[in-house]
């Protein structure tokens, strides 16, 4: 509701495609790039070490997708871990997307900072338009400390939050 009405007031939206880091010199946006890119692959292991917890197995992984079987009833449940932000992908809305039998049920949307918190995050507009269209299912990870061995994650779906492991 608050990016609604922060969008109908002219508020913090992006337009599509995102955002470059407009107006800062380029070695700082050399560096949020790279702690953006550093905190994508830091929640996609996040999220490959909580389903192994969650009883899953790896079974394989690529560049930009990790495989699992979930023992589920009689059968096996097949779970695909995928980092999205390719050029196949660039505007889906979100970074990583979870499939469960080849359909995709969660989307998880990472943002990251080299300090402790954020001031503000801002979204694209197709960031909110997958959020507002996948109630429940649209994650926000926020990832502190990224690219040191502070780094921790913090997962927020529509008020729910979960608290992530410190880097290993």
């Amino acid at each position: 509701e608050a990016l609604l009405q922060a969008r109908a007031q002219g508020g913090e939206m992006c337009p599509d495609p995102e955002w470059d880091f407009d107006g800062l010199p380029e070695p700082e946006a050399r560096e949020r790039r790279a702690a953006g890119e550093w905190g994508e692959r830091f929640v996609w292991e996040h999220l490959i070490r909580r389903h192994e917890a969650g009883g899953a197995r790896l079974t394989g992984r690529t560049e930009q997708g990790a495989f699992l079987v979930l023992a589920a009833g009689q059968g096996e449940e097949q779970i695909e871990i995928r980092r999205m932000d390719t050029e196949r992908y660039k505007q889906s809305g979100f970074d990583i997307g979870v499939f469960r039998d080849g359909t995709l049920e969660d989307f998880y949307e990472v943002k990251s900072t080299r300090g402790g918190s954020f001031n503000h995050m801002r979204l694209s507009e197709s960031q909110a338009v997958k959020a507002f269209a996948s109630p429940g299912r649209y994650h926000l990870a926020a990832v502190l400390y990224a690219m040191t061995e502070r780094a921790s994650v913090k997962v927020f779906c529509w008020g729910e939050e979960r608290g992530g492991s410190p880097a290993a």
